[in-house]
């Protein structure tokens, strides 16, 4: 079971009818206009239903709807303000969240609730991305203002909703009671007891078919004229006159009429006066027969059954209209009720009413009213009319309207009341609920900022609002309320569509009737209107009403058009940037400049000055309309500038000159512009590294131009763009000559190692080999400083021996490498390990070698970076004996994580050789892959200082790189890459 805030929550939601509804173009324009404001991917109005959350807008989401648990709409219901969350990933509370670990991968969220005036929150709307961000304070503003939108486009439509069913009720009840009124009559004219109700002055205002058959006359001969006319006695029409006058109440008055055939009747009059505030209206008056004395008795049956048959259809026309009678007995308190009275009052048939169960029943607030309203009326002899609240026995409150006449005795005291009540609850409802949805459109018309509009179709009557009007530019008075008021006002280029929506609307194609177009002022300019209107359709389905509003969304198309402008100097600038990105070619760069900025300012010339030393410079590149001079290539020397003009560009200068002919300028300088047709220019620096390298400049050679702020930020920045291209290709000119001579220095290097190293072998091995030889032949004939003289030569021979054979190996790297094929690694490893036998027996070392893949590699080369690692790890052991570990993982997210320095790639083997040696100071971990670094004493650790770069510069032959990570007395891990290939070999 809900709770009563949630319960409440969800049926104000409902009460907009806006769940499941058709995509509507405000709301989808709401939500762009949120995402570029906001600079997202993604933006949402959204409304949380009672299990979901349903998008009415979407912008960068393929879903129609979400679960109501999944998401960050929760914060701003929860909270019922406004939520930025910059990155969900630093908050470990959202970190988990769906939306965040799953599509659509939400890292920025911001949202404002949708919140009604009456408290109830609907949704949000909010704008989401995939990368963290910040939102400035104009744009958290702004969001809230489009939220507040959101939630006036809800109320528009539930007025709108609202006033189209209270018109209908308002037709059904207007419909009920003529009909109501049309039985009234059709009863009274079709009586058989003679009617007819004369003006104070006498004339017969009507008279019913009855009285006229009675005297012979028709409509036209008894209307309209005198009721003296049709009296015999002069006399006795006076009296009746002036006792109606003197507001009696006329019983069983004896009269004689004149018939059209000469003939006289004896008749009985029964009449009264109707008054509306003091002023007699008219008579009413019965006219009964009793002529002649032979016909008294079959008139008195006759009168008596039309009696009954009058009280027969009074009876079917009291039911039929659910009028209630009632006869109150003011001797006795007596009160007899039909059966409709008392259902008026909300009791059965067999319910007994008396006149304190009358009293009981009249609500507290209304009794006096009903009693004050029967005694005046008893007191004045006139008609008792009141309306009043009762009381039902549920406690529902209905509306009674009550009437009746007194009746009195033959000293005018009134004897008993008899009269009639109608339920008037439904009327009253209607007029209330027409009241307050009158109220609701004077409140539109006054408080909202919109134009209201109400057509008639049938007649095409328009009525317009003063807001409508003054939108325009117009008085209230101004505008004459007709269809081509509006239609003659509608921008030729958009009156067909806009008469098409109309009609798609009419013909129930949409649900609403919603238009964005131009409308022409008072003052000849046009402006943009959001227009919107809902159709009322009769029982027939033909459209009878359409009411609408207008809304002034000029300021939000010019905004739209700014918008679009700043775009298309984005895409310039963007163009440029990627073009200095991709290619840094000058000239392309420097022609794309001019051509797109002339043609984004509209001027009539751009163009590239270049700067020399002395002051002159040279047209470079130009970009200009036809008609105008060309100045390309042409070098200007202009003596009218100062010595000093060009450190002020050099310091950032920006120059506008809006009028040449006005500006206050050196009348050679204006003569120099006038050259060249130009009336108007802006002037921007090009700065390359720390000078100046040469001038952007824009030219108006129609007319003088007011150059605004945003043109002179765009020259500001592709001026400082080139100047970044030109300072970039400069540099990249110096590293390409660097870069070449580096190539031809170490190409040099490596053939003058490998020349030095083949060349020094021979004689080496010649002093080396005599050197054995001495040492064998005469080791201990000498004395003992001979001995140890031989073993240092012999010693320094095979060091030498061992440098040379080392600097050899690692010239031959990249000169005598072999091609890569498909090389198995666990055999590369085995080897290796196959090579060092020696070293691995004599030092207990122990190998583990986990599964190794099969790579793309130069067997030899691969077989030396292990087999130098391994012999390293040997070297550099501890007491212990060595424990080394070889490992490969593909290079992934997962093991990038785990591993410091690596960047994932997905397309490499890592491999890795852990040893649990004496390790090595972080600081010392770049410098022993340089050639002949040591880090230890040849007595101590031999070597020759070459093992690991050449490893380096295997690793980097076959695309990979290679590092260290260790720590001194916990031993150390060699890592290094090599690509997968193993797809691509041929």
């Amino acid at each position: 079971m809900l709770p009563n805030s949630e319960a409440a929550r969800l049926a104000a939601l409902r009460q907009y009818q806006i769940l499941d509804t058709e995509p509507e173009a405000a709301y989808d324009n709401l939500a762009k206009l949120a995402a570029f404001i906001c600079g997202t991917s993604i933006a949402l109005v959204n409304f949380i239903d009672e299990n979901r959350q349903w998008f009415k807008a979407k912008l960068g989401l393929d879903v129609p709807q979400m679960p109501r648990n999944v998401g960050l709409s929760y914060l701003c219901v929860d909270r019922r303000d406004f939520v930025v969350v910059p990155d969900t990933l630093a908050d470990e509370k959202l970190a988990n969240n769906p939306v965040v670990i799953a599509y659509p991968f939400v890292r920025f969220y911001a949202g404002v609730p949708l919140i009604t005036p009456q408290g109830d929150i609907l949704g949000t709307l909010c704008v989401l991305d995939q990368e963290p961000r910040q939102l400035n304070p104009q744009q958290i503003e702004a969001l809230q203002a489009l939220g507040r939108q959101v939630i006036d486009q809800l109320e528009l439509r539930r007025n709108l909703a609202e006033l189209s069913r209270v018109s209908l009720e308002q037709q059904r009840v207007t419909a009920a009671l003529e009909r109501s009124q049309q039985e009234l009559k059709d009863f009274v004219e079709n009586a058989n007891v003679g009617m007819h109700w004369v003006q104070a002055d006498g004339t017969i205002l009507w008279a019913n078919q009855a009285e006229l058959d009675l005297l012979g006359y028709k409509r036209s001969e008894y209307i309209g004229h005198s009721i003296a006319e049709f009296h015999v006695d002069p006399e006795a029409i006076a009296d009746i006159m002036q006792r109606l006058s003197n507001k009696e109440n006329l019983q069983n008055y004896e009269a004689r009429m004149r018939c059209k055939d000469g003939s006289i009747r004896y008749v009985v009059i029964h009449s009264n006066v109707l008054w509306e505030n003091g002023e007699f209206i008219h008579t009413r008056c019965f006219t009964r027969d009793i002529s002649d004395a032979y016909w008294q008795a079959t008139q008195r049956k006759q009168v008596e059954a039309a009696l009954i048959e009058s009280d027969r259809r009074l009876k079917i026309a009291l039911q039929a209209a659910k009028l209630g009678s009632w006869e109150h007995n003011l001797l006795t308190g007596e009160l007899s009720v039909s059966n409709q009275c008392k259902a008026n009052f909300g009791l059965g048939e067999l319910a007994e009413f008396t006149y304190d169960t009358l009293l009981q029943a009249i609500h507290p607030d209304d009794r006096a009213y009903m009693q004050e309203s029967v005694r005046q009326a008893l007191a004045n002899h006139s008609d008792y009319e009141a309306e009043y609240r009762n009381i039902w026995p549920d406690g529902s409150i209905h509306w009674i309207l009550a009437r009746g006449v007194g009746i009195y005795d033959g000293d005018g005291q009134p004897t008993r009341m008899i009269g009639v009540t109608l339920d008037l609850t439904a009327r009253k409802q209607a007029e209330e609920a027409l009241q307050a949805s009158e109220l609701r459109w004077q409140l539109a018309l006054t408080g909202n900022n919109d134009g209201i509009w109400d057509w008639n179709v049938k007649t095409n009557e328009v009525f317009f609002s003063p807001r409508w009007k003054e939108m325009l530019g117009y008085a209230d008075q101004e505008i004459p309320h007709n269809l081509d008021e509006w239609s003659k006002r509608v921008h030729p280029e958009d009156l067909d569509w806009v008469l098409a929506a109309v009609h798609e609307h009419f013909d129930k194609k949409t649900p609403y009737y919603v238009t964005e177009h131009r409308i022409q002022c008072k003052d000849g300019n046009y402006k943009w209107i959001l227009d919107r209107g809902q159709a009322v359709w009769d029982s027939n389905g033909e459209v009878v009403r359409m009411v609408g509003s207008h809304t002034d969304i000029d300021d939000r198309k010019r905004a739209e058009e700014q918008i679009k402008k700043q775009n298309q100097r984005s895409q310039l600038f963007s163009q440029i940037i990627v073009k200095i990105r991709d290619s840094l070619k000058i000239e392309e760069i420097l022609q794309t400049t001019v051509t797109e900025v002339q043609k984004l300012l509209q001027s009539d010339r751009v163009l590239i000055f270049r700067l020399w030393p002395d002051g002159s410079g040279t047209v470079v590149k130009e970009a200009v309309l036809p008609g105008w001079p060309v100045v390309l290539g042409q070098k200007i020397i202009d003596h009218c500038f100062q010595q000093n003009y060009l450190e002020r560009y050099r310091q950032g200068r920006v120059s506008t000159i809006t009028d040449v002919d006005q500006a206050n300028i050196r009348d050679c300088h204006r003569a120099m512009l006038h050259k060249y047709g130009v009336k108007s220019n802006l002037v921007v620096p090009i700065l390359s590294g720390e000078g100046i390298w040469g001038l952007l400049i824009a030219h108006q050679c129609s007319s003088p131009r007011e150059w605004h702020s945003h043109e002179l930020d765009l020259l500001q920045q592709l001026a400082n763009q080139i100047g970044i291209a030109l300072w970039q290709a400069q540099l990249l000119e110096q590293e390409t000559r660097q870069r070449q001579e580096l190539t031809r220095s170490n190409t040099e290097l490596e053939q003058f190692a490998y020349i030095a190293s083949h060349d020094l072998q021979e004689p080496l091995r010649m002093v080396t080999s005599y050197l054995q030889l001495l040492e064998r032949r005469y080791k201990s004939q000498l004395d003992t400083r001979a001995d140890e003289f031989i073993n240092y030569a012999v010693d320094g021979a095979q060091r030498m021996q061992t440098l040379i054979n080392d600097l050899l190996n690692y010239s031959r790297v990249s000169t005598r490498g072999q091609p890569f094929k498909l090389v198995d690694c666990h055999a590369v490893v085995e080897k290796a390990i196959a090579n060092l036998e020696v070293a691995i027996k004599e030092s207990n070392a122990v190998i583990t070698c986990d599964p190794l893949p099969q790579i793309m590699a130069d067997t030899t080369q691969l077989a030396q970076v292990f087999q130098n690692l391994i012999a390293n790890a040997i070297k550099f052991h501890r007491e212990e004996p060595p424990q080394i570990h070889i490992q490969a993982l593909k290079n992934t997210i997962e093991t990038a994580t785990e591993i410091p320095h690596l960047t994932p790639t997905g397309n490499e083997w890592l491999f890795s050789v852990r040893d649990n040696g004496i390790g090595v100071e972080s600081q010392y971990a770049e410098r022993i892959f340089v050639i002949f670094q040591r880090l230890h004493s040849r007595s101590k650790y031999p070597g020759t200082g070459i093992g690991l770069a050449i490893c380096k510069k295997i690793i980097e032959r076959h695309g990979g790189q290679i590092w260290m990570e260790s720590k001194p007395g916990e031993g150390s891990i060699f890592y290094f890459t090599i690509p997968d290939q193993t797809g691509k070999q041929s």
